[in-house]
Protein backbone atom coordinates (compact mmCIF):
# COMPACT_ATOMS: atom_id res chain seq x y z
CA UNK A 1 0.00 0.00 0.00
CA UNK A 2 1.35 3.61 -1.12
CA UNK A 3 1.10 6.15 1.95
CA UNK A 4 0.24 9.54 0.64
CA UNK A 5 -0.51 12.39 2.67
CA UNK A 6 -3.95 13.37 0.57
CA UNK A 7 -4.46 9.41 0.23
CA UNK A 8 -5.41 10.06 -3.37
CA UNK A 9 -3.72 6.83 -4.27
CA UNK A 10 -5.72 4.28 -1.58
CA UNK A 11 -9.05 6.08 -2.68
CA UNK A 12 -8.82 5.67 -6.59
CA UNK A 13 -6.42 3.01 -6.64
CA UNK A 14 -6.87 0.57 -4.05
CA UNK A 15 -11.22 0.91 -3.84
CA UNK A 16 -13.85 -1.63 -3.45
CA UNK A 17 -14.29 0.08 -6.91
CA UNK A 18 -11.75 -1.62 -8.64
CA UNK A 19 -12.33 -4.86 -10.21
CA UNK A 20 -10.12 -7.69 -9.38
CA UNK A 21 -9.39 -8.41 -13.26
CA UNK A 22 -7.30 -5.15 -13.11
CA UNK A 23 -4.25 -5.44 -14.14
CA UNK A 24 -1.58 -2.60 -14.04
CA UNK A 25 1.94 -3.11 -16.44
CA UNK A 26 4.24 -0.66 -16.05
CA UNK A 27 7.76 -0.43 -17.97
CA UNK A 28 9.75 1.67 -16.00
CA UNK A 29 12.04 4.20 -19.05
CA UNK A 30 15.83 2.52 -18.68
CA UNK A 31 17.76 5.77 -17.18
CA UNK A 32 21.16 5.52 -15.94
CA UNK A 33 21.60 7.40 -12.72
CA UNK A 34 23.47 10.91 -13.06
CA UNK A 35 24.24 13.56 -10.53
CA UNK A 36 22.09 16.49 -10.05
CA UNK A 37 24.65 18.65 -11.92
CA UNK A 38 24.93 16.68 -15.30
CA UNK A 39 21.28 15.65 -15.15
CA UNK A 40 20.20 19.36 -15.35
CA UNK A 41 22.87 20.04 -18.13
CA UNK A 42 21.24 17.40 -20.19
CA UNK A 43 18.07 19.05 -19.21
CA UNK A 44 18.95 21.86 -20.27
CA UNK A 45 20.56 21.02 -24.00
CA UNK A 46 16.78 19.00 -24.67
CA UNK A 47 14.67 21.73 -24.04
CA UNK A 48 17.13 24.12 -25.79
CA UNK A 49 17.12 21.65 -29.22
CA UNK A 50 13.05 21.21 -28.52
CA UNK A 51 12.15 24.81 -27.77
CA UNK A 52 13.19 28.38 -29.10
CA UNK A 53 12.39 31.62 -27.39
CA UNK A 54 12.98 30.50 -23.76
CA UNK A 55 12.22 32.17 -20.44
CA UNK A 56 12.87 31.26 -17.26
CA UNK A 57 9.86 32.57 -14.20
CA UNK A 58 12.90 34.30 -12.01
CA UNK A 59 11.29 34.77 -8.61
CA UNK A 60 14.50 35.12 -6.93
CA UNK A 61 14.52 31.61 -5.38
CA UNK A 62 16.59 29.44 -5.38
CA UNK A 63 15.29 26.82 -8.00
CA UNK A 64 14.64 29.83 -10.73
CA UNK A 65 18.13 30.72 -9.97
CA UNK A 66 19.85 27.71 -10.48
CA UNK A 67 17.93 27.49 -14.32
CA UNK A 68 18.73 30.53 -15.26
CA UNK A 69 22.70 29.89 -14.22
CA UNK A 70 22.71 26.48 -15.94
CA UNK A 71 21.48 27.58 -18.60
CA UNK A 72 24.07 30.35 -18.86
CA UNK A 73 26.65 28.20 -18.34
CA UNK A 74 25.85 26.39 -21.20
CA UNK A 75 25.72 29.53 -23.23
CA UNK A 76 22.07 28.83 -24.28
CA UNK A 77 20.02 32.02 -24.77
CA UNK A 78 17.38 32.20 -22.28
CA UNK A 79 15.58 35.44 -21.35
CA UNK A 80 14.72 35.79 -17.49
CA UNK A 81 11.62 36.79 -16.85
CA UNK A 82 10.74 38.81 -13.10
CA UNK A 83 6.76 39.43 -12.27
CA UNK A 84 6.66 42.52 -9.95
CA UNK A 85 3.76 42.47 -7.91
CA UNK A 86 3.25 43.73 -4.18
CA UNK A 87 4.51 41.57 -1.31
CA UNK A 88 7.27 39.56 -3.25
CA UNK A 89 9.88 43.12 -3.33
CA UNK A 90 12.25 41.31 -1.05
CA UNK A 91 12.50 38.09 -3.25
CA UNK A 92 12.77 39.38 -6.52
CA UNK A 93 15.56 41.70 -5.03
CA UNK A 94 17.49 38.08 -5.50
CA UNK A 95 16.48 38.09 -9.02
CA UNK A 96 17.87 41.66 -10.40
CA UNK A 97 20.80 40.77 -7.80
CA UNK A 98 21.67 36.98 -9.66
CA UNK A 99 20.79 39.08 -13.27
CA UNK A 100 23.41 41.74 -12.97
CA UNK A 101 26.20 39.25 -11.44
CA UNK A 102 25.55 37.45 -14.89
CA UNK A 103 25.44 40.88 -17.14
CA UNK A 104 22.05 39.71 -18.13
CA UNK A 105 19.53 42.32 -18.75
CA UNK A 106 15.86 40.68 -17.32
CA UNK A 107 12.30 41.21 -18.79
CA UNK A 108 10.19 42.93 -15.87
CA UNK A 109 6.50 43.32 -15.89
CA UNK A 110 4.61 44.60 -13.27
CA UNK A 111 0.94 42.66 -12.35
CA UNK A 112 -1.24 44.06 -9.80
CA UNK A 113 -3.36 42.77 -7.35
CA UNK A 114 -6.42 43.36 -9.69
CA UNK A 115 -5.00 41.24 -12.46
CA UNK A 116 -3.93 38.16 -9.59
CA UNK A 117 -7.52 38.52 -8.96
CA UNK A 118 -8.95 37.72 -12.25
CA UNK A 119 -6.47 35.05 -12.87
CA UNK A 120 -7.48 33.47 -9.67
CA UNK A 121 -10.84 33.49 -9.78
CA UNK A 122 -11.49 33.51 -13.44
CA UNK A 123 -8.17 31.11 -14.84
CA UNK A 124 -7.43 29.36 -12.15
CA UNK A 125 -10.60 28.83 -10.18
CA UNK A 126 -13.31 28.60 -12.86
CA UNK A 127 -11.37 27.29 -15.66
CA UNK A 128 -9.17 24.62 -13.86
CA UNK A 129 -11.20 23.93 -10.79
CA UNK A 130 -8.29 25.03 -8.42
CA UNK A 131 -6.43 26.99 -5.79
CA UNK A 132 -3.31 28.87 -5.69
CA UNK A 133 -3.24 32.32 -4.74
CA UNK A 134 0.92 31.72 -5.01
CA UNK A 135 0.49 30.26 -9.09
CA UNK A 136 -1.07 33.17 -9.88
CA UNK A 137 2.01 34.96 -11.05
CA UNK A 138 2.99 31.92 -12.76
CA UNK A 139 0.08 32.21 -14.86
CA UNK A 140 0.30 35.60 -15.47
CA UNK A 141 4.64 35.11 -17.08
CA UNK A 142 2.74 31.88 -19.13
CA UNK A 143 0.26 34.67 -20.52
CA UNK A 144 3.15 36.82 -21.28
CA UNK A 145 5.49 34.45 -23.19
CA UNK A 146 2.42 32.86 -25.03
CA UNK A 147 1.74 36.63 -26.75
CA UNK A 148 5.59 36.48 -27.30
CA UNK A 149 5.71 33.23 -28.92
CA UNK A 150 8.55 31.47 -26.18
CA UNK A 151 8.11 29.03 -23.96
CA UNK A 152 8.32 29.23 -20.07
CA UNK A 153 10.75 27.43 -17.44
CA UNK A 154 9.38 27.69 -14.23
CA UNK A 155 8.69 25.79 -10.73
CA UNK A 156 5.94 24.65 -8.65
CA UNK A 157 2.11 24.25 -10.23
CA UNK A 158 -0.67 25.62 -11.13
CA UNK A 159 -3.41 23.76 -9.20
CA UNK A 160 -3.35 23.92 -5.27
CA UNK A 161 -1.91 26.35 -2.53
CA UNK A 162 1.51 24.75 -2.47
CA UNK A 163 0.49 22.00 0.37
CA UNK A 164 -0.71 18.98 -1.35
Amino acid sequence: MIISENNWINDNIFSERMTENYEVNMKPYPFKPLKFYDAAQQAAIKISEKYKNLYVGLSGGIDSEYVLVCFHKLKIPIIPLIILCEGNEEETKYAFKICKKLEIKPEVIECSNIQIIDICINFIFKKLNGIGFESATRVFAAQYVKNNNGTLICGDHVLGDGDE
